[in-house]
């Protein structure tokens, strides 16, 4: 199970960015990248469409079965959509870092 927090976080940019000026979040670029793109197989686009349901949920994250992470983040890898490198890029690295995140165990507290 993969943990994808802070979905409501905006990117942050590589250029000035005038104030107010709205930067997509992680959860608009997931569904961008994920719902704009021919899936190569039933098995396939059937988890896209679970991804896409749980990316509707209110809160600020969402949990994911690992192959529905695994079938994401290689189709948000592949960059199917062109999403330019000011995206793509912060997206790619906070999906790695909610991928270690979720991977990690639990320290046990001694007492």
């Amino acid at each position: 199970m993969k943990k994808l927090t802070e979905l409501d976080t905006q990117q942050y940019s590589y250029e000035d960015t005038k104030d107010g000026e709205k930067l997509p979040t992680y959860r608009e670029l997931m569904r961008i990248g994920l719902g704009r793109v021919a899936p190569k197989s039933a098995e396939q686009s059937m988890n896209l469409s679970i991804v896409l349901r749980k990316l509707r949920a209110k809160e600020d994250f969402v949990e994911l079965e690992n192959e529905e992470f695994k079938v994401a983040k290689d189709i948000l890898g592949a960059n199917e959509v062109k999403m330019f490198q000011v995206s793509h890029g912060p997206l790619m690295d906070w999906l790695t870092a909610c991928e270690k995140a979720s991977d990690k165990k639990p320290e046990l507290e001694v007492k």
